[in-house]
This record gives C-alpha cells, sequence and structure tokens, in this order.
C-alpha cells in the first residue's frame, strides 16, 4: 500500500467513525461487557507489558521528558482548561470508589506531603496568592458547598445540637477549656476531618446566646 492510498484509507476511516460515532461506541461497550474475562486478561498482559517495556527504556523516556517539559506542560494546561469540568467529575467518581486506598495512602505518605507542601508554598508563596484568588472568584459556589458538607460533618460528630439547650439551630464550635486551644474550629471546618478531629474533641456545640453567656462568665471570673 502506497503513502497516498494509506492517507485515503485513514480519512475514510476517519469520516466513516464520525458518521457512526455512537454505534460503534454502543458496539464496543456491548462487545467488552460480553467478553469481560477475556478483556481483564488482556489488560493484565498489557499492563505487564509496558511496565516491562519503561523499565527496559527508562532512560530513553527520562531524556524525552527532559526535551519536551514546556510542550507536556503547555499541552495539560490546556487540556484541564478544556476538560475542567470532565476532569473534577472523573476525580470525585476515583475518590468515591477508592476512599480506602486514598486513606490508607495519606497516612503513609502524611509527613513527606506536609514537608513538600510546606517547601512549595514558601517558593512559591505569590503564585500560589493569585492562583487561590484567582480560584475562589470562579468557584464560589462550590467552595460555599463544599464548605456546608464540611461543616456538616464536624456538627455531627458532636452531636449536631446544642449542649446546653439542645437546639440544633445557629450552632457554633466551643472549646471546652479555653487553656488547651490552639485554634478556631470555624476557620479550618473545610480541612480534612481527620488533620481537625484532634481539636474537636477539645469542643463541644453551643447556639449563639449559650455561647455569649459562657463567654461573658469566663471573662468575668478571669478578671474578678
Amino acid at each position: 500500500m502506497t503513502y497516498s492510498q494509506k492517507e485515503k484509507r485513514r480519512e475514510y476511516d476517519k469520516k466513516r467513525y464520525q458518521l457512526n460515532k455512537e454505534k460503534i461506541l454502543e458496539y464496543n461497550k456491548k462487545w467488552r461487557e460480553e467478553n469481560k474475562e477475556y478483556y481483564k486478561g488482556y489488560n493484565e498482559k498489557r499492563k505487564e507489558r509496558d511496565k516491562k517495556y519503561r523499565e527496559l527504556n527508562k532512560e530513553y523516556y527520562k531524556e524525552y521528558r527532559e526535551l519536551n517539559k514546556e510542550k507536556q506542560r503547555e499541552y495539560y494546561k490546556k487540556y484541564k482548561e478544556e476538560n475542567k469540568e470532565k476532569i473534577r467529575e472523573q476525580n470525585k467518581k476515583w475518590r468515591e470508589e477508592n476512599k480506602e486506598y486514598s486513606k490508607k495512602r495519606r497516612e503513609e505518605n502524611k509527613e513527606k506531603k506536609m514537608e513538600y507542601d510546606k517547601k512549595y508554598n514558601e517558593l512559591n508563596r505569590e503564585k500560589k496568592r493569585e492562583q487561590n484568588k484567582k480560584w475562589g472568584e470562579e468557584n464560589k459556589e462550590h467552595r460555599r458547598e463544599y464548605r456546608q458538607e464540611k461543616k456538616a460533618i464536624c456538627l455531627e460528630y458532636l452531636g449536631g445540637k446544642c449542649v446546653k439547650c439542645g437546639t440544633t439551630h445557629n450552632l457554633q464550635f466551643d472549646h471546652i477549656k479555653r487553656e488547651g486551644k490552639k485554634y478556631e474550629i470555624s476557620s479550618r471546618v473545610s480541612n480534612n476531618f481527620d488533620n481537625i478531629k484532634e481539636e474537636l474533641d477539645k469542643c463541644q456545640l453551643l447556639c449563639a446566646p449559650c455561647h455569649l453567656d459562657k463567654t461573658a462568665k469566663e471573662w468575668v471570673d478571669m478578671y474578678n
């Protein structure tokens, strides 16, 4: 087959795929469901083959990445901007399906990640500030919903009602003993639950009036 014939064939296949895209996707999906065992075995073999190939060509891949670093960065940046919602949904789905694995991995790499984040934030303070500001402006609604979800988890953990009067409205986090307080829970409520659990254990839930009364009594006792 000559080069021109190959080109014609490629164009024909491309056109045919575009015209029959839904039909082809449906057929492929059906075929995979009917041949799950074969497909599973095939994927395992392919993974092993790819892994072996990468190990044998480690130096080549390293050199290729170095030569095309900027090109790859631009490509991924463009792809992320064009597929923002798709990536977010994929990540959310993956996290839900792999909760145990993610939790285990976080625990194993907790110290390492904290050290890396600290170093990165110090080196990229201005850049990080700009990114956070931009992201916050673009995702106001998402941030509000995320914060409310996280706060609901913390409220549920502490009983979900005021320990004095039993109301479930306008609840606030109160440190039982002021001396052991490290930080305000409300300022870090959107953090990972495992990271703020230790501080939450020092707290109780009070409604706004009960919280005000307790604080007033503490200030009176402090200065008398």
